[in-house]
């Protein structure tokens, strides 16, 4: 699977999910990162063919990745990103 297939599939979910999306591309990589934005909590991961050594989510593509694979991986990023949504608000009161 392509990585613009990839990205369409993630730019998607969080689109269906009401949440914001930012992407950045690695300069000396060709790692992919996304953060997702719910009002003022984020949650980043990344993208990548490769292992990583930082302490970031990764979704590691190769040949065999499904779409079906990538929807539950984004799917799971956006409920992460409730949880801490409401561990926030919990929080302030």
């Amino acid at each position: 699977m392509s990585m613009t297939e990839i990205k369409r599939i993630i730019r998607k979910t969080a689109e269906k999910r009401g949440y914001r999306l930012e992407e950045r591309e690695s300069t000396s990589t060709s790692s992919m990162y996304f953060k997702l934005y719910y009002e003022t909590t984020s949650l980043l991961f990344r993208v990548s063919d490769h292992a990583t050594k930082a302490n970031v989510v990764t979704l590691r593509t190769d040949k065999k990745i499904s779409a079906k694979f990538v929807e539950n991986f984004i799917d799971n990023r956006c409920r992460d990103l409730g949880a801490r949504r409401t561990y926030a608000l919990l929080g302030r009161i």
